[in-house]
C-alpha cells in the first residue's frame, strides 16, 4: 500500500509554492531591474517565507509619495522638452566642450532617460580628510538646500560632526534631506539623531 505525502511536506510545499507565486507577482509588478529581480527571486526561492518578509522590509521601492511623483513629473517634462529641442537642433549648449557629443546626448535622452545638465565644475577628491573638509565647508556655505546620500554613517566623531552640521543648517531654514541605508548605517537611530 502506497503512502501519501506527510502533512509537514504538504504544508511546506504549499508555503513554497505560494511564496514563489506571490513573490513573482510582486516583483514583476514593481518593474525592478533584471539584476534586482533575479536577486530577489533567489532569495524567495532559497529561503521561503523569510525571503518574503525580507522583501517586504528591504525590497519595496518608494511609491505613491508626493516627492517621488513631483520629481518624476519634473524629470519627464525636462526630458520631453530636451528631446524636442534636440530634434529641432535647438538644444542650447553652454560649453564648447560639448561639441561632437550629440550622439551621446541623444542616447542618454532617449535610452537612459537622463536629461542633459550643466555642471559648473567638478572637483576630484582622492583623500578622505580633504573630501570631508570640503563637504563640511560646502554644508556650512549652503543657503537653499542640502541633499546627501550615504550608505554608511557611523556614530563616531565624523558622523557626529556631519549630523550636527546638518542639524544646524536645518535650524537656519535650509532644506536638508539625508538619505542613508538602514543596514549600512544601523547605528543611526532616532535616539541618536535626537541626542546629537
Amino acid at each position: 500500500m502506497k503512502r501519501g505525502m506527510s502533512w509537514p511536506a504538504i504544508v511546506f510545499l504549499s508555503i513554497l509554492l505560494l511564496n514563489i507565486i506571490f513573490g513573482l507577482i510582486i516583483i514583476f509588478r514593481e518593474q525592478k531591474s533584471a539584476q534586482a529581480t533575479w536577486a530577489w527571486l533567489m532569495v524567495l526561492f532559497f529561503i521561503p517565507v523569510v525571503g518574503l518578509i525580507l522583501y517586504f522590509i528591504f525590497g519595496r521601492e518608494l511609491r505613491n509619495s508626493s516627492w517621488n511623483e513631483n520629481a518624476l513629473f519634473k524629470t519627464n517634462s525636462l526630458l520631453l522638452h530636451q528631446r524636442e529641442a534636440f530634434q529641432e537642433e535647438t538644444l542650447y549648449r553652454k560649453s564648447p566642450s560639448m561639441d561632437g557629443l550629440e550622439s551621446l546626448i541623444y542616447m542618454h535622452l532617449t535610452h537612459s532617460h537622463a536629461p542633459l545638465t550643466y555642471a559648473q565644475s567638478v572637483d576630484l577628491l582622492t583623500d578622505g580628510d580633504q573630501k570631508f573638509a570640503s563637504l563640511f565647508q560646502d554644508i556650512k556655505d549652503a543657503t537653499n538646500y542640502i541633499h546627501l546620500q550615504y550608505f554608511s554613517i557611523n556614530t563616531d566623531e565624523l558622523g557626529d560632526t556631519l549630523i550636527s552640521l546638518l542639524t544646524d543648517k536645518a535650524k537656519q531654514g535650509v532644506q536638508v534631506m539625508l538619505l542613508y541605508d538602514g543596514l549600512g548605517s544601523y547605528k543611526i537611530t532616532k535616539r541618536y539623531l535626537r541626542d546629537i
